[in-house]
């Protein structure tokens, strides 16, 4: 085993942003390697490869990169993987974001106790639609969207989850860059436009069901 054996560089991802596709394979590190914390103290390259269908020197490079060295034949403290990848994911400090749309989608997003688990506080609901205001959802009650300043403002909202239709969603997000909120998560079946300082991630559900149905169909082609 020769985990922890590459002399890469090292990095400081917090002076250099990381490849998206690194950054998606780290998320899966770590998930796989929180759940073992409690019943391992090691962790291979080999097992995390083997779990993820990876390959085992690419696991030893990314984790090289974030600074997770191991040792030959012993493999990866399996908290000092946890604790890097989580630094470099920014799981471990906390986050609070608000949601903009309050339909079941974001009923969903609100009520979803995983984000907890990874830092991230929702502080906020907002809904322009009468029926919606004034209800609660968990904890929050859900607000007009005219108290969407001071939610952000006190709480220090830096992410704002849109889960509204397309036609309201740049107006959204305008407004919430105004108000220096740093990322857009978009349920919305439309691309926003937001300034290079902003982040934007997509979570669009046909595009994702396009791709699936396209697997699909290659699948069932190669067994005729």
């Amino acid at each position: 085993m020769t985990d922890g054996t590459d002399s890469a560089p090292e990095h400081n991802p917090a002076q250099h942003a990381l490849k998206r596709v690194l950054v998606q394979r780290l998320t899966r590190y770590y998930d796989f390697v929180k759940a073992r914390v409690a019943d391992s103290v090691t962790v291979s390259s080999a097992e995390i490869a083997d779990f993820l269908s990876a390959d085992a020197t690419q696991v030893r490079k990314d984790l090289s990169v974030i600074g997770v060295r191991g040792c030959p034949r012993v493999g990866y403290i399996t908290r000092d993987v946890l604790e890097k990848t989580g630094h470099v994911l920014g799981i471990d400090v906390p986050h609070r974001a608000i949601v903009v749309g309050a339909g079941n989608l974001g009923r969903a997003i609100v009520l979803y106790p995983g984000l907890l688990e990874i830092g991230l506080e929702v502080v906020g609901v907002f809904d322009n639609d009468p029926v919606k205001t004034g209800a609660r959802i968990g904890s929050l009650r859900v607000r007009v969207p005219e108290e969407i300043e001071p939610v952000v403002r006190e709480n220090g909202v830096c992410l704002g989850i849109l889960s509204l239709p397309a036609a309201s969603a740049q107006e959204v997000a305008d407004r919430l860059v105004s108000l220096n909120v740093r990322a857009l998560w978009n349920f919305a079946p439309t691309t926003l436009s937001a300034p290079a300082s902003v982040v934007v991630r997509y979570e669009n559900i046909a595009n994702g069901l396009a791709e699936l149905f396209h697997y699909m169909s290659r699948l069932e082609n190669d067994t005729d």
